[in-house]
């Protein structure tokens, strides 16, 4: 069944149904196959293509022609933006019969930018921001839409010509949006109901993530800065560091967790912003972060020993647990990409070519899983879909979308 949505943008449906030990050498280590990988696939996209492996092996089952722009899991199911399309589908690389697809520009002459296209769910609401433009006059159309994640019936949309729709999260019943350019953001909040602007806050930064937690949204800033905002957009704190604060921490109990770039791990009070503990990582470059209720983990590279090192810190204080170090296969590779899941991190790195080497190591046991060649290329921004038995992860490389 088709419906179309008569607006600027025009939606159309189709609806189908340790501690460390002596060695402290990860290379050393017996290779160990996970008993949870077995039947287990990851899909990945960097700019192009979807290459989808056996995650107990690493060898390539398929490969699809299409790029995946943005994706999030969603009930037992993976929702994403690929070229022309929106799709919700229970495979990790859309492939097969969907629940539902939309197609955006179907029918009329308007083309899509979905490179910084952005997906967030609420309860049962798929809010989509994009871009559309019209070839005629070039105009470029900034949108956020409203979909019904359920079926795919498009909610609402709206379009703004004036400033761009960078990032989309939701707090309470509120939608709020970072817009603007960069570095002179502006943060929007939204009637659910049909995507108008009720509040704005004229920040005027450079804004690299906005995360939503129970009762506020963490503002992360390139200018030194981080704030808590209530859903009105009024302001609950700010804390100031002597760094950009460029990857996206995380919220764990009462306590807001990041990495900064002047080589600390900071744990703030989210009630109130003052500090619970700070620890230093000097000379290193951080490369991810994660954690649970009482366990973070930051994995830094260190450039002089071609290394990773993943730090095991208690994440009421800050003590360091454990430390072991994973060998950097392409040695002064230009690009290393990583992404967490359950207790494996996924790592890529390239040199300038049209071959990667990828390898899943288990954090936990501080066991390789396996390393492999893959013909992939231009990996700076990639997505990633994991089915990992019955749990599904909807990732990015560090430094992307989601």
């Amino acid at each position: 069944m088709k419906r179309t949505l008569q607006l600027l943008l025009c939606f159309c449906i189709l609806q189908l149904s340790c501690t460390n030990d002596d060695d402290n050498d990860i290379q050393e280590m017996e290779i160990n196959i996970n008993e949870n990988l077995v039947d287990s696939t990851v899909s990945l996209s960097p700019f192009s293509d979807v290459m989808t492996l056996d995650l107990e092996t690493g060898t390539i089952l398929n490969t699809s022609n299409e790029s995946l722009f943005a994706t999030i899991g969603y009930q037992n199911s993976f929702i994403g933006i690929l070229d022309n399309r929106i799709v919700r589908s229970t495979t990790t690389d859309f492939t097969g019969t969907p629940v539902w697809e939309i197609f955006p520009t179907e029918g009329n002459d308007l083309e899509l930018e979905l490179f910084n296209a952005k997906l967030a769910i609420n309860g049962n609401t798929l809010y989509v921001t994009l871009i559309v433009t019209d070839p005629d006059t070039t105009d470029q159309f900034h949108t956020i839409a409203a979909i019904n994640a359920e079926n795919g019936t498009v909610l609402w949309s709206e379009n703004q010509l004036d400033t761009g729709l960078r990032q989309v999260v939701t707090l309470n019943n509120t939608i709020i949006t970072l817009d603007g350019e960069q570095g002179d953001a502006i943060l929007s909040s939204r009637n659910p109901e049909d995507g108008s602007i009720i509040n704005q806050w004229t920040l005027g930064e450079r804004v690299s993530h906005l995360i939503a937690g129970e009762n506020e949204v963490i503002v992360m800033s390139w200018d030194n800065a981080i704030y808590s905002i209530n859903e009105d957009l009024s302001l609950n704190w700010s804390f100031t560091t002597d760094g950009a604060n460029v990857r996206r921490g995380m919220l764990i109990g009462n306590q807001f967790l990041f990495h900064s770039r002047d080589e600390n791990i900071y744990a703030i009070n989210l009630q109130f912003g003052d500090l619970n503990w700070s620890q230093n990582l000097s000379d290193l470059v951080i490369e991810n972060f994660f954690g649970d209720s009482n366990t973070l983990w930051s994995v830094t590279r260190d450039f002089t020993n071609d290394i990773l090192v993943v730090n095991e810190l208690d994440v009421n204080n800050g003590t360091i647990f454990s430390t072991f170090t994973i060998p950097i296969t392409n040695e002064n590779s230009n690009d290393l990409e990583l992404v967490n899941f359950d207790d494996y991190l996924f790592i890529i790195t390239s040199q300038d070519s049209d071959e990667v080497t990828t390898q899943l190591v288990n954090f936990i046991s501080q066991e390789v899983v396996w390393q492999n060649a893959l013909p992939l290329s231009n990996i700076s921004i990639f997505n990633a879909n994991i089915l990992l038995g019955e749990s599904r992860f909807a990732r990015s490389s560090f430094f992307g979308h989601n």
